[in-house]
């Protein structure tokens, strides 16, 4: 069986490593110290000038496992800045055992087109700026444990269509997604808590947005209104039990709505300023309606 690696430990070592201690096949590791008996590694940078760093490698196969010095150590986590500016880099497969993507991991990978998370994948986080100016990922398909997304984790990744976050997602920081000008669609998923400021600032495509976050709170500013008016249509999943406050606010594109079966509030001005709204159909649970709703 393997053994879960507490996800705040890795966040506090990977984010303090520098050199590496040992390479593999051109990729370099370091030893996370955990104080336990089975360290894990991290893939880091080869700490070589920013255009020379991974410069020879394409596609790349991280192993779950690698072999120093007759001991076998676990992935866990790809770490701080460790493919930056890493020019000719197209795809990259990540094991299931990969709990972390540390900030500005792939920070400025032009040519990145895909990252594949295996099959059982561990991931819960990527960190600040980690997918920043990837401009060439075109899809994201992240697992099912993945629960926090950094600020601007995939900021002007200008090619991005189509995300798939799973549904263990809890945060998306400020400014996720900001830039993401192909990005047409985006499903909230359903375990999601709270999503932060300006998340799709310049998503100059964005006309749909699917809500399946049973109860999660908003950034009053988490979409400009400059966004929301482009926005034609919101659907809610059945298992929806509460609207926040803002979610629809100056949506001015909105005609009808359809509220989801398992409804039981809805929060201050989640629909204000959606002056185009003329059909709303509401639940039979509908227990508490906040003021402003659709001022």
């Amino acid at each position: 069986m393997k053994r879960l690696i507490p996800v705040f430990l890795l966040l506090l070592v990977a984010n303090t490593l520098l050199a590496y201690d040992f390479k593999q096949k051109q990729v370099c590791y370091s030893i996370m110290t955990l104080g336990e008996s089975d360290n894990p590694v991290a893939v880091v940078s080869q700490q070589e000038a920013s255009a020379d760093n991974y410069k020879r490698i394409t596609e790349l196969v991280i192993p779950e496992t690698v072999k120093y010095k007759g001991t076998e150590y676990p992935v866990a986590a790809i770490g701080k800045n460790a493919f930056e500016f890493a020019q000719s880099l197209t795809s990259i497969t990540l094991p299931a055992s990969i709990v972390s993507i540390q900030a500005s991991a792939f920070i400025n990978c032009p040519s990145l087109k895909q990252v594949t998370c295996l099959d059982g994948s561990m991931l819960q986080t990527i960190d600040d700026d980690a997918f920043s100016g990837c401009i060439s990922l075109t899809d994201l398909n992240l697992g099912h444990k993945l629960q926090h997304i950094g600020q601007r984790a995939f900021i002007s990744c200008t090619s991005l269509q189509t995300i798939n976050l799973g549904t263990a997602l809890k945060r998306i920081n400020d400014r996720a997604f900001a830039h993401c000008t192909a990005l047409t669609s985006f499903t909230i998923p359903v375990s999601t808590e709270y999503l932060g400021k300006d998340i799709f600032d310049g998503c100059t495509s964005l006309t749909f947005l699917s809500v399946l976050a049973r109860s999660c709170k908003v950034d009053k500013e988490y979409m400009s209104n400059a966004i929301k008016s482009q926005i034609t249509h919101i659907s809610f999943g059945n298992g929806v039990e509460h609207i926040p406050a803002y979610l629809c606010q100056d949506m001015t594109q909105l005609t009808s709505i359809s509220m989801p079966y398992a409804l039981m509030s809805i929060g201050s001005d989640a629909f204000s300023g959606c002056t185009a709204l003329s059909s709303v159909t509401l639940s039979n649970k509908l227990a508490h309606i906040s003021e402003n709703m659709f001022e």
